[in-house]
């Protein structure tokens, strides 16, 4: 468990962690490519959304408990908006159909 009061010593890992935690988190894009990226590329569209939604969910329950509420809605908004674009019409007009969570 890592505490959030270490200081970052390392200057271009504290200016990334500083400069977007929401849209493009430094722990994301360890590794030159973003997790959601390459997510999406092994798994499909259908689990990328999926995987969004799940994420959603995760930081709306828990915004309440961390101390960090703004932070967490605005991640549960970028997960839910990136969810929402996978959705949208493509420039050739055809939308990915989302498939319902099986129960």
């Amino acid at each position: 468990m890592m505490d959030n009061n270490v200081k970052v010593t390392n200057e271009k890992t504290e200016a990334c962690v500083k400069e977007d935690m929401i849209n493009h988190p430094y722990h994301h894009t360890v590794g030159g490519i973003e997790f959601i990226d390459y997510f999406k590329a092994k798994f499909g569209t259908n689990a990328v959304i999926d995987f969004s939604l799940g994420n959603t969910v995760k930081y709306l329950s828990r915004c309440l408990h961390k101390g960090k509420m703004l932070e967490d809605l605005k991640k549960a908004q970028w997960y839910l908006n990136y969810a929402i674009n996978q959705l949208e019409p493509k420039e050739d007009g055809d939308a990915i159909q989302g498939e319902p969570f099986n129960q």
